[in-house]
């Protein structure tokens, strides 16, 4: 059987000769160094926050060398695209409902705002008329189509598409 600790007969005698309070002041003196350590790293730390200059520079340092740990070239490549940006680029393409009236008004909603309105429900005003004007179409389509309209005399009613708001 191996024993766990190897002193010499000389060691072993004066540790058991080794009074309580000596073998507790042994480790009492390395908690000590300790706490000193780490007042000293409180002191410190608390300078630095208190002090705007050296936070400005601690905080340099560190950033550095993050900077330099992870530092690599670029891996991709930024060009112009010389392609050409539409006014549909711009806009986002999503359902709408446009209303027109016999007095030549048009108004485009979008298709969320309406509801199924159920048995005995109240209606909600979809377009504010004026007097003795009626909806005449009702078209549920995108804001990207384009619609065309005329009236019975060939005139146009002056919309060219619902991209325009």
């Amino acid at each position: 059987m191996a024993e766990p600790f190897s002193f010499t007969e000389v060691q072993a005698t004066h540790i058991l000769d080794m009074t309580l309070g000596r073998l507790t002041r042994l480790g009492r003196s390395e908690l000590e160094a300790e706490m000193e350590e780490l007042r000293a790293t409180i002191a410190e730390l608390e300078s630095i926050l208190s002090d705007d200059s050296k936070l400005r520079g601690v905080i340099e340092t560190e950033m550095t060398a993050i900077r330099d740990k992870y530092d690599n070239p670029r891996r991709s490549v930024i060009t112009h695209d010389p392609g050409e940006m539409g006014v549909e680029d711009l806009i986002s393409d999503e359902e709408i409902v446009v209303t027109m009236t016999r007095a030549g008004y048009i108004k485009s909603v979008a298709a969320a705002a309406f509801r199924t309105q159920g048995r005995g429900g109240r209606a909600s005003q979809g377009a504010r008329l004026k007097e003795e004007d009626l909806v005449s179409q009702v078209v549920h389509t995108s804001a990207h189509a384009f619609l065309l309209s005329s009236r019975t005399r060939g005139r146009s009613t002056g919309c060219a598409g619902t991209r325009s708001r």
